[in-house]
């Protein structure tokens, strides 16, 4: 008997939903790991350096977002089949030079996100040996996030349930703050806001992966479906933020915690328990997700740096405790480097952007002259 196609049900249709339920489960996942990165830099920036109009700067980092968006589109829509965007822009020889780019940058990121998730740890759980929960962490990232595909389809439920759970939070601490805590509008000046938003466009600038990791098979999409997920986690991001000035006036943001006890900022001015227990639990898998995620696109970079097209799951494992040691010894030293480094993210992103589409410019005219000439 033949089978029977509808032009709802064809084979064709079905392998195209599968493909842009795919992108979106990756869109999703990119957009967990960026709410993540911004979220840290609020900690290990933000509170202590800008204070109280710190939202101000997370809104700012808006028009930087457009700006990394652009090139990046750009460079998607010439994307040729059979290579990747790096390699269609640069060529397979010079894509090696720019893998290697963005290996560096998304290890930062699971460096960050391993870092205060262990720093978090820590604070939840004091009594613990720093070496066993850093180890601990590593091996749980390892055996959960060892394949993007795995990670995408988890992408499914746990932006829902971190959603909820941070959402409780935030809904918990209204009655305990005050509308007053949000003066002086302006904080210490409009130079510390425009500081701020200089460092927090670093931990924006990992949202154009997706349009840089695009596949052969997945769907054309136009420019703002593909920007929704990154504006919605900026959005996320500005609305957590506001949550802690509702809570704590200028001067309180500003005293010298821990990451950890910033991480946890909502519920260490709450007195509930169940706001304790939901934080902390939402903050756990947004940061595993991070750190699995930013290491599985570390060895991705890595393996197409290396010539090979799909990346080995030990290289993964590998890299994940790869962090491990940054967390163990002198850790105060290694926050500091962090804080310090991680700013130069964004513009290490627009500085790789503009010269792959220098790159692309140039290969495509002179596919143009060798065409006229012929």
């Amino acid at each position: 008997m033949g089978q029977t196609t509808t032009s709802v049900h064809s084979p064709g249709r079905m392998i195209a939903q599968r493909q842009t339920t795919a992108l979106r489960d990756k869109s999703a996942l990119n957009a967990l790991s960026v709410y993540a990165q911004l979220c840290i830099g609020f900690s290990l920036y933000l509170y202590g350096q800008v204070s109280t109009p710190g939202y101000l700067s997370t809104l700012l980092t808006l028009p930087v977002l457009l700006l990394l968006f652009l090139p990046s589109w750009f460079l998607a829509g010439w994307k040729q089949p059979g290579l990747s965007v790096t390699e269609s822009a640069a060529g397979t020889s010079g894509a090696r030079i720019f893998f290697l780019c963005f290996f560096l940058l998304h290890l930062m990121d699971a460096q960050l996100a391993f870092f205060t998730l262990c720093a978090a740890v820590r604070d939840v759980m004091p009594d613990f040996e720093r070496t066993a929960v850093a180890l601990a962490a590593a091996l749980f990232c390892a055996l959960g996030g060892g394949e993007d595909e795995s990670l995408s389809r988890l992408s499914r439920p746990l932006k829902w349930l971190i959603g909820a759970l941070l959402l409780y939070c935030v809904v918990i601490a209204v009655p305990h703050g005050s509308a007053a805590h949000f003066f002086p509008l302006l904080g210490y000046g409009p130079a510390s806001i425009l500081r701020g938003a200089l460092w927090m466009c670093g931990g924006l600038a990992s949202a154009v992966w997706p349009l840089l990791n695009r596949e052969d098979q997945a769907p054309p999409q136009r420019f703002f479906p593909m920007l929704r997920a990154p504006l919605l986690a900026l959005g996320l991001g500005a609305v957590t933020y506001a949550a802690s000035v509702w809570l704590m006036p200028v001067y309180v943001m500003q005293r010298p915690e821990s990451l950890g006890w910033r991480m946890l900022i909502l519920v260490h001015m709450t007195p509930s328990v169940p706001a304790w227990s939901m934080e902390v639990i939402g903050l756990m898998l947004l940061l595993l997700t991070a750190a699995a995620y930013s290491a599985s696109q570390a060895s991705f970079a890595l393996s197409q740096f290396g010539g090979k097209q799909k990346s080995p799951r030990f290289l993964t494992a590998a890299l994940l405790f790869l962090l491990v040691p940054a967390c163990v010894i002198d850790p105060d030293s290694v926050q500091e480097m962090l804080a310090a480094a991680a700013p130069w993210r964004g513009s290490a992103y627009l500085a790789l952007l503009i010269l792959l589409c220098l790159c692309s410019l140039i290969r495509n005219k002179k596919k143009a002259d060798a065409g006229d000439s012929l």
